[in-house]
């Protein structure tokens, strides 16, 4: 890109010709005129490579695994973002929760749309049985 542009080529010809946005080729030019060569050697631009740390740490995966595999509730990946930043004050959003749930192979239920798992089969006959007397059916003796 410094050659293109040393040759006379303006920053847009020289992202047309390299396939690459305007603005990579300013950064790159900016960088030559204030560094010379040294800053031209790549960087990394983030994540892993840059050495950056996940904030959802192991321990934060195995004690979230846990709660999930007491099956004591269903749960979904807002439920799960809220329970991680109430425990270990950390907060990711349900889309990053997801992934990294993903990621560990962990496996999360979604919230059902109907309470008839929670219905208990005597209660629901029982009001079926006034309800229909309500409506005028069979009547007990």
């Amino acid at each position: 890109m410094v050659r293109l542009s040393d040759s006379g080529l303006n920053v847009p010809q020289i992202g047309a010709l390299l396939d690459v946005h305007e603005q990579t080729v300013r950064r790159w030019i900016k960088s030559f005129l204030t560094g010379g060569f040294d800053a031209l050697q790549s960087q990394p631009s983030g994540g892993v490579l840059a050495g950056k740390v996940s904030a959802f740490t192991p321990e934060m995966i195995a004690a979230l695994r846990q709660e999930i595999e007491q099956g004591k509730r269903t749960w979904s990946a807002p439920q799960m973002a809220d329970w991680v930043d109430e425990t270990f004050g950390v907060r990711l959003s349900p889309a990053r929760i997801g992934y990294h749930m993903k990621r560990a192979g962990l496996v999360y239920k979604r919230t059902n749309r109907t309470l008839k798992h929670k219905q208990k089969a005597e209660e629901v006959s029982a009001k079926r049985a006034t309800l229909a007397l309500l409506k005028g059916g069979p009547k007990a003796d």
